[in-house]
């Protein structure tokens, strides 16, 4: 079974609504699944565009650098390694945000494409979200982000949405 991550509590006042967790592997193509998932949860949650694409966007760039910095290489060019998503909507005064957690038990590693063309993913983060926040440490790098906020729509149900089915078969057991 995965390990829970914790996400930093909401600001006194806010409630958690939707919440999505998933363990990645740290690979190109899971992290591809794991970007259509996230937008797939994003709108069952009726989160409006462009502002759910600018999450998107964000999240699969925290993601993406997990997949080239975090891991050494093994031979034959594998990565061995995993990503951890956890993002929830909070909601406060008829509003809400997105707050997603990015948590690599890797160490940074410079990538493998020349640096001049490099170096743009953590600035697009920062366009993208209102707040990031990247936690380096011996264990790992954590980024939190949080989106702008925006309407609770009328028509939303009182249930908590789950991502897809398919999205879930992803999760790696520990």
């Amino acid at each position: 079974m995965g390990r829970e991550l914790r996400l930093p509590d909401p600001p006194t006042g806010c409630v958690p609504s939707g919440r999505l967790w998933t363990l990645v592997p740290a690979t190109a193509s899971a992290i591809a699944v794991t970007r259509r998932g996230l937008a797939d949860w994003l709108g069952e949650l009726n989160w409006p565009h462009p502002r759910s694409d600018d999450i998107v966007l964000a999240v699969y760039e925290a993601l993406a650098n997990v997949v080239v910095h975090a891991y050494t290489r093994q031979p034959g060019g594998a990565r061995v390694g995993e990503a951890e998503l956890l993002a929830r909507e909070v909601t406060e005064d008829n509003r809400r945000c997105l707050r997603a957690v990015v948590t690599d038990y890797g160490c940074w590693r410079p990538g493998a494409v020349e640096q001049c063309c490099r170096g743009w993913g953590l600035a697009m983060m920062a366009a993208c979200m209102d707040s990031v926040r990247i936690d380096p440490s011996p264990r790992g790098t954590t980024v939190i982000m949080t989106s702008g906020p925006v309407g609770i729509p009328a028509h939303r149900s009182e249930q908590h949405t789950s991502p897809p089915s398919w999205f879930t078969s992803i999760i790696v057991s520990r």
